[in-house]
């Protein structure tokens, strides 16, 4: 008898409870959306469209010669910038990258830079 009330007492407990705890009886945590921005929205950043300042004719000389625009492709450690941060076009990306390549075998630009 006294197995079956507390089988009952368990029973109740458990039916009073359900909104509060799950069924481990651990209680339950409301996850807030909120936090993630405060409106309830992830947020997505904005970027500007980059383009190829190449194709715009800003500068139509690549050559190995001109270090002044091969270093605007390159980081201060020497490590050339790629495409999706400068904005080339696939073939002027090529380009910059062959004339950079043969700039530093003739010691215009550094391999690395300390």
């Amino acid at each position: 008898m006294e197995n079956n009330e507390a089988a009952d007492n368990s029973s109740e407990n458990r039916a009073e409870n359900t909104g509060t705890e799950d069924s481990f009886g651990r209680p339950r945590i409301k996850k807030d959306i909120s936090i993630i921005d405060g409106k309830g929205m992830q947020r997505r950043s904005m970027f500007k469209k980059r383009y190829c300042k190449f194709c715009k004719n800003e500068f139509n000389n690549i050559n190995y010669k001109n270090i002044e625009l091969l270093i605007k492709f390159t980081k201060s450690r020497g490590k050339i910038v790629p495409r999706r941060f400068t904005g080339n076009c696939a073939h002027h990306q090529r380009l910059v990258t062959n004339e950079i390549k043969r700039a530093r075998y003739i010691a215009l630009l550094p391999y690395i830079c300390d």
